[in-house]
């Protein structure tokens, strides 16, 4: 069934969750992890004694997403102060961006971290090992032109940083291909990103999945993307 968390946890903290953008549960627990927008914070519900608290304070300012590694370590998309905020180990590590990030992914091996914008206007990544030491020297712009525009269109095939990009509301993989799925506000359109061969995504192509630029019937909002079982599945604001 569906849970209420808000309403479920205690009394003293009930009205804390506001704007939950994004979610994960930390492995192997069963404690869910959620980035609260309009709290600019962090908070943690317990699923089994239903208890809602909040970690030790680190200064965010409209955390957009939180997504964690198999290790236990978690990420945070700290979007007004451009960068993700990391917890290694216990340890706060911060990696500064220039952009501000608003979804975050981790790749099925662990390597790189992708990073959806807000106004970065591309599809990005770093990896999570410059990440765990508080350093950026791996951030690339992977798709996207990196500039606003008035017209969308998927670019050149075997040319990624040809397509626009405008803000990417979630991603997900299809680890079964390797292929990354993303949902654009700007242009209300669910795209899928094709690597070149080899898995090369420098060579990769843009495709559209569901929608057309701007007129899209598929939903006005998107937010998080799951696949699972051979499905996708899409929190979208605007559908009954």
């Amino acid at each position: 069934g569906v849970v209420t968390i808000e309403n479920q946890a205690s009394s003293s903290d009930t009205g804390l969750i506001k704007s939950p953008f994004g979610g994960a549960f930390k492995p192997g627990s069963k404690e869910i992890y959620l980035a609260l927008k309009d709290n600019k914070s962090l908070s943690i519900y317990n699923c089994t004694d239903k208890t809602l608290t909040t970690p030790a304070p680190v200064t965010l300012n409209n955390p957009m997403d939180v997504v964690f590694t198999s290790n236990g370590n978690y990420y945070i998309a700290d979007r007004e102060n451009n960068r993700i905020v990391a917890v290694v180990g216990g340890e706060t590590k911060v990696c500064s961006l220039g952009f501000k990030p608003n979804s975050l992914l981790v790749d099925p091996q662990e390597n790189y971290m992708y990073i959806g914008s807000n106004a970065g206007y591309g599809l990005y990544r770093v990896k999570i090992s410059d990440i765990d030491k508080g350093a950026n020297t791996s951030l690339e712009r992977i798709a996207g032109t990196g500039e606003n525009f008035s017209t969308h269109t998927n670019g050149s095939v075997g040319q990624p940083e040809t397509a626009t990009i405008g803000n990417i509301a979630g991603m997900c993989f299809d680890p079964t291909i390797n292929y990354l799925y993303y949902f654009d506000l700007k242009t209300k359109i669910f795209q899928v990103f094709i690597p070149g061969l080899g898995g090369d995504w420098s060579k990769g192509t843009i495709k559209t999945v569901i929608g057309t630029d701007k007129s899209s019937s598929f939903c006005n909002q998107g937010g998080e993307i799951v696949f699972a079982n051979g499905n996708f599945y899409v929190a979208a604001k605007g559908v009954q």
